[in-house]
């Protein structure tokens, strides 16, 4: 793993703006693309990947991220669903006490 000193090299302005397409390319969510945060950075990183290192980094990078968040936002939705869910469910399973 390279640290931040081997890295001496500016990027070039396409580079950076690859970068910040690859990055921003997680919006695509936001026009109901299903998974579009991870299509949008996997489409993106898999078109400039090989042009540049830098690319291929932040690629890697916001890929990692916007898994990471999908798997969070499931998790938090499935707790959510149980905590909310479980009360209901003890009200439909108690016994009639008139009866």
């Amino acid at each position: 793993m390279e640290t931040l000193s081997n890295v001496s090299q500016t990027p070039r302005p396409e580079e950076t703006s690859h970068a910040a397409i690859i990055h921003l390319s997680a919006l695509s969510s936001l026009i109901s693309v299903p998974f579009g945060t991870i299509l949008g950075t996997l489409i993106t990183w898999l078109i400039w990947r090989d042009q540049s290192r830098f690319d291929d980094e932040n690629g890697k990078e916001a890929l990692n991220f916007n898994i990471s968040m999908v798997i969070f936002k499931i998790i938090v939705i499935i707790i959510g669903l149980i905590l909310f869910l479980s009360p209901l469910f003890s009200l439909v399973n108690e016994d009639d006490p008139t009866a």
